[in-house]
């Protein structure tokens, strides 16, 4: 046989093989039954948007003109056998075209056929087309990390997979573990921002009652801006806090000292001065003190602690109305 005759003949099988391929493909795109086909209940999207839904439903059903028969999905849903009901199938990608497809009341759908399956690789591709089109929330972002993780995968796997950093893993992960009044913060939806959820975990270790108030506060709006401002009120306060009690400290020093010297002096008493004044005020028509040993913002303003909840505010001085000066 001479070379370019075998040449010749291999391009022929060839031929054979892709046009034998192309007819498999080709014959597995089938008009499916749309009630044969259910959703996977492992795919990680769960929401989807109800106008988007009827919009795309809009389209499926528009009666082509040229042809009088509906548009149908242009782009056929990719399912696989059900395991469990022989004829049946679930769908592994295209749940969006289905659902449209059913408000649409289409009798059928067209879809792709996948009998060569292996269920993580299934999962990951889900999971990569949906956060590929921002299609996720990231309730079900940390639910799929989560079971993934469960499943004895590694962060770094996942990151590799997803095309994402490992801090994007943990950070998804780290909702899972979220302290209760912060969990059902996310879990209703009343917060869905992953890096302010975070922070708020991190601020709740230190001052859980704190943090607890503020999120109960239903004229809180949870956001990043109230989250700073919250947030620099409680560093002030604690210093305040500190340095108060660093005064405490020193007064405390103070009278020991004058107690020694009272001891070998003994002075006689000078009743016309205060040995430490606390001035008592009223600000908004709540009682309250002056607190002298913190630094105000200008010579105008001042800083007060209230006596019902021992807050820290600092406020316009021309605003307060000294009720009395007492010993300490």
């Amino acid at each position: 046989m001479s070379k370019s005759k075998f040449l010749g003949d291999l391009k022929n099988v060839s031929s054979v093989l892709s046009q034998k391929t192309n007819k498999t493909n080709a014959g597995n795109i089938v008009d499916l039954d749309i009630n044969l086909i259910s959703p996977d209940p492992n795919q990680p999207r769960k929401d989807f948007n109800e106008e988007e839904l009827n919009s795309l439903a809009d389209s499926i059903s528009f009666i082509n003109p040229r042809t009088s028969k509906p548009r149908g999905v242009k782009q056929a849903i990719t399912v696989r056998p059900n395991p469990e009901k022989k004829g049946y199938y679930i769908i592994i990608m295209g749940e969006r075209r289905y659902r449209a497809s059913i408000i649409a009341k289409m009798p059928t759908i067209k879809a792709y056929i996948e009998n060569d399956i292996n269920e993580e690789e299934i999962s990951d591709d889900q999971m990569i087309e949906n956060i590929q089109k921002s299609d996720l929330k990231p309730k079900e972002i940390a639910n799929w990390i989560g079971k993934q993780l469960a499943k004895g995968r590694k962060k770094g796997e996942l990151a590799k997979t997803l095309g994402k950093s490992n801090a994007f893993i943990t950070q998804y992960a780290a909702l899972l573990a979220l302290p209760i009044i912060i969990g059902e913060l996310f879990d209703s939806g009343k917060c869905s921002d992953v890096t302010l959820l975070n922070d708020l975990s991190t601020l709740h270790k230190k001052n859980p009652n704190e943090v607890d108030n503020w999120i109960k506060d239903n004229n809180q709006e949870i956001n990043r801006d109230n989250f700073k401002l919250f947030k620099e009120f409680l560093n002030q306060h604690q210093q305040g806090e500190g340095d108060e009690n660093e005064s405490h400290s020193q007064n405390d020093e103070s009278v020991l000292i004058e107690k020694e010297n009272d001891k070998e002096s003994k002075p006689t008493k000078n009743t016309s001065k205060l040995s430490k004044a606390i001035i008592m005020i009223e600000h908004q028509g709540m009682p309250g003190r002056l607190v002298i040993n913190k630094r105000p913002s200008s010579d105008t303003m001042g800083w007060i602690k209230y006596d019902e909840n021992g807050e820290d505010f600092e406020v316009k001085l021309k605003d307060l109305l000294i009720t009395s000066i007492i010993e300490g």
